[in-house]
Parts: structure tokens; sequence; C-alpha cells
């Protein structure tokens, strides 16, 4: 029984030492950088999912927003865009094929390439409030 939990124990001590060097890379060469992971949504099958990750630093155009997606079961994340110039940023699923993103206009999206294996993306513009919010 131990013997086959040997692999899955390997599994997660790799994930560990990869998880530490990249901390501690980052925090060599991105001292005035914080990266965080601001949302993630899951398709109503449970299938798929879509992560809004941001990286804020004290000079603006090393700064970004990214929406990544990926397939439960795999590691791998597609990069499908980028925003830049707002942190508000909402991720839905409107059905198990189709992702929606809603950002302020005012934000600038770079689109990334995509393969038959992604969901179809719907941008969302919404026009801010009285208050300046989207």
């Amino acid at each position: 029984m131990y013997e086959a939990l040997k692999p899955i124990i390997g599994i997660f001590a790799v994930i560990g030492v990869v998880y530490v060097a990249v901390a501690v890379v980052t925090s060599l060469f991105l001292m005035d950088c914080t990266s965080i992971q601001a949302g993630q949504a899951v398709s109503p099958d449970g299938e798929s999912f879509a992560v809004f990750e941001q990286r804020i630093c004290k000079d603006p155009e090393q700064s970004w927003s990214r929406i990544l997606t990926g397939k439960r079961g795999l590691h791998v994340r597609d990069l499908l865009m980028e925003i830049r110039g707002t942190t508000r940023v909402g991720l839905t699923w409107n059905s198990n094929q189709e992702l929606v993103v809603s950002y302020p206009k005012s934000a600038v999206v770079k689109k990334h390439g995509r393969d038959s294996g992604h969901p179809r993306v719907t941008l969302r513009p919404t026009d801010p409030d009285r208050d300046g919010a989207p």
C-alpha cells in the first residue's frame, strides 16, 4: 500500500521545490512587484476554469493583468489575454464553452492566440457608474 503512495509523495515534493524556487526568483528579481490571483471561475460542468492574475509594480509599465484558462486535471494554463489599466475584471461562464470577461471600457485588452481547445470568450466592456467604478 505504501509503495503506491511513493510516486504521489514524490510529485508533491517536486511541486514544493518548484514553488520555493519560483518564490525565491520572484523576490530577488521582482522586488518592486506584487503578484496575486484575483479571481477564479469554473465552468458549469466543472471541466474548465479561468483565472484572473495580476502583477502590480511600482513601475506601471511592468504591471499586467492576465486571464488564463485550463482544464480540470491538467496543470497547464493557457494565456488568453492581457488587460491593462484596471484591476476590476469579472469572469463568469455563460455556458460550458463560453467565458464572459467584463472590464471597464477604459482598459486596454490584448488578445493572445487560441486554438480550438479553448472556450469562446465574450468581451463585455462596462460603463463606469457615477463613482467611477464599473
